[in-house]
């Protein structure tokens, strides 16, 4: 089996002072309490979904 592995120079920011507005706080946007990206799926739920349950063994069912 071969592997080829390309990549490519990209340069997202031209721009110093876009590039530190991107990277600051004030390009969140508020969620419940939180701050989040404003391209972050969560937009879409109403709440924060409950805490899930983590444990897998037979005995945390009791």
């Amino acid at each position: 089996m071969d592997l080829e592995v390309v990549g490519r120079h990209v340069l997202f920011f031209d721009d110093d002072a876009n590039a530190a507005f991107v990277n600051s706080r004030d390009a969140l946007v508020e969620w419940n309490s939180l701050f989040i990206d404003r391209y972050d799926v969560r937009h879409f739920l109403s709440a924060p979904p409950p805490p899930r349950n983590h444990c897998r063994h037979a005995l945390c069912l009791i």
